[in-house]
């Protein structure tokens, strides 16, 4: 077996059968990357509050939709690890914040999307999961070992979304569904063929947080960004074939919780836009992994616990993906690795 397809999980079933196959696979594994990432990651780096996780877990996975909580479930029983540290591993991306920068545009008639996820503790990501749910459409997912959501991922559809984190100033309604970002990307990929449908899911239910968007379709090489608070969103179409975004609001109409990291988030970008305008994009994969890893946009330095923890760049409308990860200082300076389209 190649390194690739170790990193590569496959499940197939219902939720519950789902989850316990996800357990039985990692077995004892899945809780020394939980300790990993929790205890000594997080926590060690004071980007949470230990007690405000374990507090806030359990009520957390009973808000999740039947499916999810089932899914889990199955992970618990199959693991053999106990549920309410299933819950702490999925409520601690409630805590804390990541950056990302991201882009989408027009080539040769083909939407191409790239993006850096900038995290901490890179020797965890570089994982894929492909489901097969009962009734509901087969996603690859990328992230750590084992995640049941996702920042990042696609559908047999040829759906593509992967968001980013945003300040904002309000909170769900309490008379509303609510689903955290994560959750709901994945919720998104199982449940959606088109834009159009995702963005019934936005009006819909509320988020935990504030999130930009990035959504292709690739059976008719659509695209566009939701920049979405707690109870709203507002669409931006691409102009002249281009949208690119980092972790700040690119319109007046979502209002942000704090400015604190503008700065940084502005500057990449700023730079995005200019590599994108000089560069001319003319080896779509080639370029767009370029910019990706150019110093001004990737997060990360030698020996820093902190960079670009995974990179992607995909054409959804040819089904070609590729995903880089392991940095310092940064995955996409890293090997880049063909996805094969695994449907």
């Amino acid at each position: 077996m190649s390194n690739e397809e170790a990193k590569t999980l496959r499940l197939q079933g219902n939720a519950r059968q789902i989850g316990f196959q996800l357990g039985k696979a990692m077995d004892t594994r899945l809780e020394c990357n939980i300790q990993r990432y929790i205890e000594q990651g997080l926590v060690r780096l004071s980007l949470i509050d230990l007690e405000k996780v374990r507090h806030g877990a359990m009520s957390w996975l009973r808000r999740l939709p039947n499916h999810f909580q089932e899914e889990l479930e199955g992970i618990s029983k199959g693991a053999g690890i106990a549920l309410s540290r299933l819950a702490e591993w999925g409520f601690v991306e409630n805590c804390c914040k990541c950056a990302c920068s991201g882009l989408a545009t027009i080539i040769n008639g083909n939407v191409w999307i790239a993006r850096n996820n900038d995290w901490c503790l890179p020797d965890l990501w570089g994982y894929k999961v492909i489901r097969n749910v009962s009734g509901r459409i087969p996603t690859m997912t990328f992230g750590m070992e084992g995640d049941v959501f996702t920042a990042t991922g696609f559908n047999a559809d040829q759906l593509w979304l992967h968001y980013h984190s945003l300040n904002v100033q309000d909170n769900p309604a309490a008379a509303r569904t609510g689903m955290d970002c994560y959750v709901m990307i994945r919720e998104a990929l199982e449940t959606c063929s088109t834009i159009e449908q995702v963005e019934a899911i936005l009006r819909s239910v509320d988020r935990s947080d504030g999130m930009i968007l990035f959504a292709v379709d690739g059976k008719d090489e659509t695209f566009c960004l939701f920049e979405c608070n707690c109870t709203d969103h507002v669409r931006i179409e691409p102009r002249d074939g281009w949208l690119a975004a980092t972790n700040h609001s690119l319109i007046t109409g979502i209002p942000q919780e704090s400015t604190v990291g503008n700065d940084t988030s502005m500057k990449r970008l700023s730079r995005i836009n200019e590599l994108g305008a000089s560069i001319g994009l003319k080896e779509p994969s080639e370029d767009l992994m370029r910019i990706l890893a150019d110093r001004a946009v990737a997060a990360g330095s030698p020996g820093d616990e902190f960079g670009t923890v995974y990179s992607n760049v995909a054409c959804p409308g040819t089904r070609a993906v590729w995903f880089a990860y392991g940095g310092p200082p940064a995955a996409c300076a890293e090997t880049w690795h063909a996805v094969p389209w695994p449907w």
